[in-house]
């Protein structure tokens, strides 16, 4: 994978390290060699010193959300993509 020295620096795994600052649309359409999009992306690492998920306007729930909490919030006939969790066996 080629890099741009002045924009993408790699971890010790050799994933792209972003500031979050940096992701926005035109950051991501710029270098067809940082693989964000499609079969070849890799991990993209944002580490909370560098502005992490919050940087990029998201938020996490509280721990005590429940199913029934997002069904009350969101409509309980509306589908909703999960990331993450844990296994229903293991929680």
């Amino acid at each position: 994978m080629k890099v741009r020295p002045d924009s993408i620096e790699l971890t010790a795994d050799g994933y792209p390290r972003v500031p979050a600052g940096k992701v926005r649309k035109e950051f991501l359409e710029s270098d067809d060699s940082f693989p964000f999009f499609g079969p070849d992306r890799q991990p993209t690492i944002i580490t909370a010193s560098e502005g992490g998920y919050a940087g990029l306007g998201g938020t996490i729930p509280p721990s005590n959300l429940t199913v029934s909490d997002v069904a009350r919030l969101v409509g309980a006939d509306r589908m909703v993509d999960v990331i993450g969790g844990c296994p229903r066996q293991l929680c």
